[in-house]
């Protein structure tokens, strides 16, 4: 129902407007579609500039229609996606005081990212470091070099478990230890086999053995030290 104005008249008293039982149907028509709106009637309270439910434990819906978003100063909330609107601007969504920002199991607080359930956080793809990574605890299944270039520790490395290596290499001594001899079929004479280098040390039982040039195919190229008792 359109809204009813109430006709004054041109002037003071000149007789030309609604008297005043018309003018008071009037009033309570509008006002009886106003308290028919849904704003009013489910129990939302507007004051100032604040949105407040009036019903214990309701939620406050905003719901567009069709394609239609939720459009604040500067971001958008269409279904359930937030976007900014604002070209090149930071999306801000900061905790206050000392709150937590929460995302599922994960809790972010400041700058130290956590998880709400105790079970490990998974980065499933590639990670990019350009800082300083401290690590107070360090379980790794696998490290590799994207390039292929050598991974360099700068500091001391302390190890309290055991450590697999299948090659392990010191520059500084030129030293390379290899895998137990016979734990390695393919090693059957002292030629060696393809990719035994100088410095390689094996051993089995009851001998020690040594790497003294590359594989070439044909050279001898590794000798051997027996072990005995003390």
């Amino acid at each position: 129902m359109a809204r009813q104005d109430i006709n004054i008249g041109s002037n003071a008293n000149d007789g030309t407007g609604d008297d005043l039982r018309t003018a008071m149907q009037k009033i309570n028509t509008n006002f009886t579609e106003l308290y028919a709106e849904t704003s009013v009637d489910s129990g939302i309270t507007i004051s100032g500039n604040t949105i407040s439910s009036n019903r214990s434990d309701d939620d406050i819906v905003f719901e567009p229609a069709g394609t239609g978003a939720v459009r604040f100063p500067a971001i958008t909330i269409n279904d359930n996606s937030i976007t900014g609107t604002r070209s090149n601007e930071d999306l801000t969504i900061a905790a206050s005081g000392t709150g937590n920002l929460i995302l599922g199991s994960l809790r972010v607080n400041g700058t130290t990212v956590s998880s709400d359930d105790s079970t490990k956080i998974t980065l499933a793809e590639s990670v990019d470091i350009t800082g300083t990574l401290n690590v107070s605890t360090l379980e790794i299944n696998n490290i590799s070099s994207a390039d292929s270039s050598a991974i360099q520790i700068n500091d001391g490395v302390n190890i309290s478990g055991i450590t697999n290596t299948a090659t392990l290499f010191v520059n500084d001594d030129n030293i390379t230890i290899a895998r137990r001899w016979n734990d390695d079929s393919t090693r059957t004479s002292s030629v060696g086999k393809s990719g035994d280098t100088v410095g390689m040390i094996a051993w089995e039982d009851d001998h020690v053995y040594v790497c003294t040039r590359n594989y070439d195919g044909s050279s001898v190229i590794w000798k051997r030290a027996a072990l005995s008792t003390f």
